[in-house]
């Protein structure tokens, strides 16, 4: 019987190559975050943080790039799914800046309002939120609105409401900022929808003010409006002359052409909140703005 002998294969031949096999730990941390950016997927954000061994690798950049931001928009159809990756406690502890849009599309919610009372309840747990923007504020439902005022964030530096119609949301934004007086330091409300003055109630805008004094002097209070014709600067005839306006205001076509800023001085909110609501008052026409001294005293960049 013939023998048969095992040799090795000649070394001039090509030994076919195997792929290389990756895991979770071998996946580059930054494909790891471009995945999770592209799908931000409740079962991915589980995966990560249940996996100790990646979430230590890749914690650092994970968290700057992913985590610190989370923006969600909610409507009635998909707000649980959007919602559910949110009650991971370690994914909680990680958020620093919050967006929070709202779908225009209000109606969807008229029978939600246990579930968005949750909502607001689920980002209490965010125990290390630095800043939150709430977006598109307006024809959402009522009770809906004032959820707001259950929101209680130890830590809220900035408060943001952007593209917000104030009229329709002043009732819970007094609470709001009494929930956070001791720690917010710049309160923003950008409005630049609203163009008719016939919509906004001067006692609202008064109001807005006034609730804004709860916080502390070093805090500071930036409004803009876009084609809205009221105007927080002396004008001729008031009590404050321009060169004692302890406010600044600036023009600028970011968001439509002559959206005027206004900015209460650093550490001086108080003595600017009292010249805005002392000053303030309702144009019929930019004409009459002019005629006032008022568009003046804004500066252009």
């Amino acid at each position: 019987m013939s023998k048969i002998v095992k040799t090795k294969m000649d070394s001039s031949e090509d030994a076919p190559e195997t792929p290389p096999k990756h895991t979770l730990l071998t996946i580059p941390t930054e494909a790891m975050e471009r995945i999770a950016r592209s799908t931000a997927s409740a079962d991915l954000l589980r995966l990560r943080l249940s996996n100790k061994l990646v979430a230590d690798r890749t914690a650092d950049a994970f968290t700057a790039r992913f985590l610190e931001t989370r923006a969600i928009v909610i409507h009635g159809r998909d707000m649980r799914r959007k919602l559910r990756p949110l009650h991971e406690p370690k994914l909680a502890s990680s958020v620093k800046h919050l967006r929070l849009g709202f779908d225009v599309r209000y109606w969807e919610l008229k029978h939600e309002s246990k579930n968005l009372k949750n909502c607001f309840t689920v980002f209490n747990s965010f125990m290390n939120l630095r800043s939150l923007e709430l977006h598109a504020l307006r024809d959402i439902n009522f009770r809906y609105k004032m959820s707001l005022s259950d929101l209680r964030l130890p830590h809220l530096e900035v408060l943001v409401f952007y593209y917000c119609q104030f009229f329709k949301i002043l009732t819970p934004v007094p609470e709001l900022l009494a929930n956070h007086k001791q720690t917010l330091t710049s309160l923003r409300l950008h409005d630049p929808e609203i163009r008719n003055t016939r919509l906004v109630k001067t006692n609202d805008w008064i109001a807005l003010l006034e609730a804004a004094k709860i916080l502390r002097n070093a805090a500071t209070v930036e409004i803009s409006t876009y084609c809205a014709l009221v105007s927080f600067l002396p004008y001729e005839g008031s009590v404050t002359a321009s060169d004692d306006a302890v406010i600044g205001a600036w023009l600028s076509d970011e968001y439509g052409i002559g959206t005027k800023y206004y900015r209460t001085e650093a550490g001086n909110l108080h003595g600017s909140l009292a010249c805005m609501i002392r000053d303030f008052r309702e144009f019929e026409s930019l004409e009459q703005m002019d005629e006032a001294g008022v568009l003046g005293q804004f500066k252009k960049v």
